[in-house]
């Protein structure tokens, strides 16, 4: 898989073979002035994409962070209109998606009741 950021940053194209399941495993935060706040990794669960067979151009989601002072809460939404206008197209697939449990680092522990926490590791 290979991706990169839109000249106007608000999405990551990729590609990727058809079938594939992509997740978002880690995230940097940076503060307003460009600060990095470190990485942020799922601890308890994150959602899971499988890019369909049967199209070419596929649209995952959008995702906007909550930050927590010591966490962020990634925020799902569905915005596949806005993607079609932004990429001057009238046809983009929707990825199919489930949450799946997800501990990638040793230790993680968060006591959010939140399952899609992102924390950093200590």
């Amino acid at each position: 898989m290979s991706y990169q950021y839109t000249e106007d940053r608000r999405y990551i194209v990729g590609s990727a073979k058809a079938g594939s399941f992509i997740a978002i495993t880690s995230t940097k935060a940076q503060d307003a002035s460009g600060t990095p706040l470190g990485t942020f990794t799922p601890c308890n669960q994150t959602l899971v994409f499988q890019l369909p067979y049967d199209a070419l151009n596929v649209y995952v989601t959008d995702v906007n962070y909550q930050w927590n002072n010591v966490s962020i809460t990634p925020i799902y939404s569905n915005k596949i209109e806005e993607a079609m206008i932004a990429f001057k197209t009238s046809y983009i697939k929707q990825a199919a998606f489930r949450q799946l449990s997800a501990d990638l680092y040793k230790n993680c522990e968060t006591l959010n009741p939140n399952p899609l926490i992102m924390t950093r590791p200590i």
